[in-house]
């Protein structure tokens, strides 16, 4: 039927075609398909739910197949006037070739009829191979130019690795995709309009003021979205949420109105802590009589649930262990820090990481001069056959895998995948997001099931799936202060950017408040010094919410005052033995100013906290809890 349907296209570019569809946004919904194929084309297309397919033919003959093929079909008069093109977001010209001046003048004609909203597509060959099509997209450019439109893609068509044909899109210079998308949100679909909103750039070619503007559009759509629909990828929808929440109160810290948006994200999450976190600390530099009246509804006696995870039983070198660590090769804090705490487990010989990363054994580079996951681990770069073979025969016990971001070659990762036997293979997620990345890995690896998710934003109340576990940062043990001196200079400490969670607000209130400058930097061991010579440390969220800062005030004897995190930690440091905490920023104001006026309870707690770090948040303890939760994939149980 398929390849009835394609006979138009030739046979070569039939399959690029098909692919053609994956480019189609889905916010569009009412197409306009010109060109022999066109009628195949929007066939295919009008599959999807809600969509509408017309053509336009330009010869009589031709209207009875696009009748039957598409919802509607138009014979093109000489003035055009009978056709709603007014009523089309989408415009397809296909088939275009060296001899498309037809179409070309055919286009020219509909032009002026199209909304501003309308995507232009244009889809061409050249039997000359790329020098050919290359002039065909000029001409094709050039034209659209002189008709008020502008290019925002193109991609190249490949056959057999060379260039055959090219896919264009264009849209009005009038075209406002903010509006846009404000508009499909109107009309109730806020899962298109985030698709719109995707397609526009936002990265540090844009403009500031332009950026802050398209992440607050973005949230707005994503708190409707969120509400409307909250078990379709829930945590992806928050995490993006967050993002954009975060940019926009970077740039206006006291902006009510974002608060709002990410305090309703939190409730469609079923979240009221973090709502009211949000709300609260707003409130008190920027206070609204409608605010408030939220916060008065809310139970006064409300009760975050806990973050502790309880039920950690850690390895106790029960049998000996041979482990294949498959790491993203770029420098990966977590990831890192955990390769070097299982090396002290069960051996450096014992744990083999692939690909080979030299600053984990002793080659420093001047490019990572300053990077605090550099070890002196005895190993040996492995080959993917040798490591294939090894697996064949056996030889690992564990395999972990840590690439989420699937940077590693996917060929390779499959194929040790399809060697691993009845080897376990756990699943290591150390990036910043709290999003469930199980299924896309499992997707990626072609492995229907894990031995083990192991999770650094494990976030509460979210259900992960069977067999998670948190695993958070750690800290080097052997960076950690080891002589305790109480006697310490300074009464507070910071350093860092004010880019992500609700730094800028945070840091503004306090340095107002107390009169001290939080804006210094510092070099590396001038960076230590200061946190061991500070008697209270601020850590406040990241992107994410485990942050470096967490575990490193603690290690150099510094008392944690942390802003509580919603996620689940083992062995959590608890609150006025271990480290202080705060919800928003009254509880931030109120934390700072008590610890300030009592220094010495700020240092029991700090030693309190230094002790509970080397016993259960060294790079070895994390490794022997991640360890620990394996055991019973580890050691099969007597019969």
């Amino acid at each position: 039927m398929i390849d009835d349907l394609l006979q138009p296209v030739p046979p070569h570019l039939q399959n690029e075609y098909m692919r053609l569809l994956q480019r189609v946004p889905f916010y569009l919904q009412n197409l306009c398909m010109v060109g022999k194929s066109g009628p195949a084309l929007g066939y295919l297309l009008k599959k999807r739910a809600g969509l509408r397919a017309s053509g336009v033919v330009l010869e009589p003959p031709a209207l009875p197949m696009a009748e039957k093929m598409l919802d509607a079909a138009y014979l093109l008069q000489r003035d055009g006037a009978d056709i709603p093109f007014q009523t089309f977001d989408g415009l397809f010209l296909s088939n275009l070739s060296a001899a498309s001046h037809s179409m070309l003048a055919t286009f020219e004609r509909i032009a002026p009829h199209l909304a501003t909203t309308c995507h232009v597509f244009a889809f061409f060959a050249s039997p000359e191979g790329a020098e050919g099509t290359e002039r065909l997209r000029s001409t094709l450019m050039t034209r659209l130019a002189t008709l008020g439109f502008q290019g925002t893609g193109q991609w190249s068509v490949d056959l057999d690795g060379h260039p055959v044909g090219c896919l264009c899109m264009a849209v009005s210079t009038d075209y406002d995709p903010i509006a846009h998308a404000q508009a499909v949100l109107a009309e109730g679909m806020p899962d298109r309009a985030y698709e719109l909103i995707e397609t526009v750039p936002r990265d540090e070619a844009v403009p500031f003021e332009r950026r802050a503007q398209l992440h607050w559009e973005r949230l707005c759509i994503l708190t409707v979205w969120l509400e409307d629909d909250p078990d379709l990828e829930p945590t992806v929808r928050l995490m993006a949420a967050q993002e954009s929440f975060y940019f926009v109160v970077f740039a206006l810290p006291h902006e009510s109105a974002a608060y709002q948006a990410m305090a309703r994200c939190w409730y469609a999450m079923g979240d009221e802590d973090m709502a009211r976190r949000l709300l609260r600390s707003i409130q008190h530099v920027a206070p609204q009589p409608s605010v408030q009246a939220v916060l008065d509804h809310s139970d006064a006696n409300f009760q975050p649930t806990t973050t502790a995870r309880r039920d950690v039983t850690e390895w106790e070198g029960e049998l000996p262990l041979r482990v294949l660590f498959l790491m993203n090769p770029r420098p990966h804090y977590g990831i890192d820090v955990l390769f070097d705490g299982l090396c002290a487990v069960l051996g450096d010989e014992q744990v083999v990481d692939y690909p080979y990363k030299p600053w984990l054994h002793g080659d420093d580079t001047a490019q990572l001069a300053h990077y605090p996951c550099r070890f002196q681990r005895k190993g040996r770069a492995l080959p993917i056959e040798e490591i294939l073979s090894e697996l064949v025969a056996g030889r690992f016990d564990l395999i972990l895998y840590a690439d989420i971001e699937g940077d590693l070659e996917r060929a390779e990762m499959v194929a040790i995948m399809q060697h691993a036997g009845a080897c376990p293979v756990a699943v290591v997620d150390g990036l910043d997001e709290f999003s469930d990345f199980r299924g896309r890995v499992s997707e990626h690896l072609k492995v229907n099931r894990f031995a083990a998710y192991f999770k650094r934003e494990k976030l509460r109340g979210v259900n992960y799936g069977p067999d998670t576990y948190p695993l958070p940062f750690a800290y080097d043990g052997n960076k950690a202060l080891t002589d305790w001196e109480a006697a310490r200079s300074h009464p507070f400490f910071w350093a860092g950017h004010r880019m992500f969670g609700k730094r800028r607000l945070y840091l503004e209130a306090v340095e107002s408040h107390f009169g001290w400058d939080l804006n210094a930097t510092y070099a590396p061991e001038a960076y230590i010094d200061r946190i061991r010579d500070s008697r209270v440390g601020l850590n406040c969220f990241g992107m994410g919410f485990d942050t470096v800062r967490f575990w490193e005030l603690p290690a150099h004897g510094c008392m944690l005052l942390s802003e509580r995190l919603p996620i689940e930690i083992p062995f959590p440091f608890e609150e006025g033995r271990h480290a202080a905490y705060f919800d928003d920023l009254p509880g931030l104001l109120e934390q700072t100013a008590y610890f300030e006026a009592h220094p010495q309870e700020a240092a029991t707690i700090a030693q309190a906290g230094h002790a509970h770090f080397l016993a259960h948040h060294t790079n070895e303890a994390r490794a022997r809890q991640l360890l620990g939760w394996l055991r019973p994939k580890l050691i099969p149980s007597p019969v």
